[in-house]
């Protein structure tokens, strides 16, 4: 058998809590961006953060979405949800 992959996510300030907090009662690695100091920071700073802790990261903010500043062939993720 394969290794098993685990997911472990960093999610944005723009994201509402109670996502942290489902994603936690299904088993998954999460973090906030308000518990990793992050609340306020650029995009940049996140991104950043997110990739040097291997997390994929949810966010409703749509300037994410731009493969050219944030192309998926050099992170683990990002999933963009247009409504909170």
């Amino acid at each position: 058998m394969g290794d098993l992959v685990t997911l472990r996510f960093l999610i944005d300030e723009d994201v509402p809590r109670s996502t942290t907090r489902v994603l936690r009662d299904a088993g998954f690695d999460v973090l906030s961006v308000h518990e990793a100091g992050l609340q306020g920071k650029s995009d940049d700073l996140v991104f950043a953060f997110a990739q040097s802790e291997s997390r994929l990261l949810i966010t409703c903010d749509m300037g994410f979405s731009n493969i050219l500043k944030f192309p998926p062939s050099e992170n683990q993720g990002i999933l963009v949800s247009k409504s909170p």
